[in-house]
């Protein structure tokens, strides 16, 4: 199941394989160096945001050297 999939009305949330493993994939990215580079004059930025009537997310990329490497994180509840 998709995990948007939760976010539907009368569904029921059930922690399963593929949410551990998903979990640990995302602990493993967030905790691995380098989880922020500073950001350089050239490459091209890449802004992501979540918003919802409680809280803001957003996360600032570069581009460097041929990948997106993360500048920032913010949130707002």
């Amino acid at each position: 199941m998709a995990w948007h999939n939760f976010t539907r009305k009368d569904v029921c949330f059930q922690w399963d394989d593929d949410c551990d493993a998903a979990f640990l994939e995302l602990k493993q990215w967030l905790t691995s160096m380098p989880i922020l580079v500073a950001p350089r004059d050239e490459g091209t930025y890449v802004l992501d945001s979540d918003a919802s009537t409680t809280a803001l997310e957003t996360m600032l990329q570069q581009e460097q050297d041929g990948q997106l490497h993360i500048i920032l994180y913010a949130t707002k509840c």
